[in-house]
């Protein structure tokens, strides 16, 4: 019972940490960035004793803050749902090395940027509904003991 308190902890906390941080990049600066060098890399997994290929792409940009010069290969925070790949495909396909464009700098954290400030909320559900879900079956043990 414990492993699920903990596990549904963890998911709600790395949603609601994610989610604070998409809210907040409204509030970044625009900047802009020049593209360095773009690659793809595979990456292979297993689903149902099938190797699955997938293609995740990469972009390094650089941009000035104070006359400083920094470097990020952040394209936006949720390459990991499949409607995010696919943007972030074809912001890869539209980028073109050398070429300037508009990224959105952390005020705070000048080290952190990205090129996409959009949010796929569809990339948070997956941990608040295990989060909560977690949470529910520890609460009905403790109910229906």
């Amino acid at each position: 019972m414990v492993m699920f308190f903990i596990t549904g902890l963890l998911c709600l906390i790395n949603a609601i940490k994610n989610i604070v941080l998409q809210l907040n990049i409204k509030n970044w600066t625009i900047g802009e960035c020049t593209i360095l060098e773009k690659e793809q890399i595979k990456e292979y997994a297993f689903v149902n004793y099938i190797q699955v290929e997938s293609v995740v792409p990469i972009i390094y940009f650089s941009y000035k803050i104070k006359n400083i010069e920094y470097v990020s290969d952040t394209i936006g925070f949720n390459v990991d749902s499949s409607s995010s790949s696919k943007k972030y495909n074809k912001i890869y396909n539209n980028c073109v090395i050398g070429n300037n464009y508009k990224c959105y700098i952390n005020p705070k954290k000048f080290h952190q940027a990205v090129l996409e400030s959009e949010t796929d909320w569809e990339y948070f559900r997956f941990y608040v509904f295990f989060g909560f879900f977690f949470w529910g079956c520890i609460v009905s043990n403790y109910i229906f003991k």
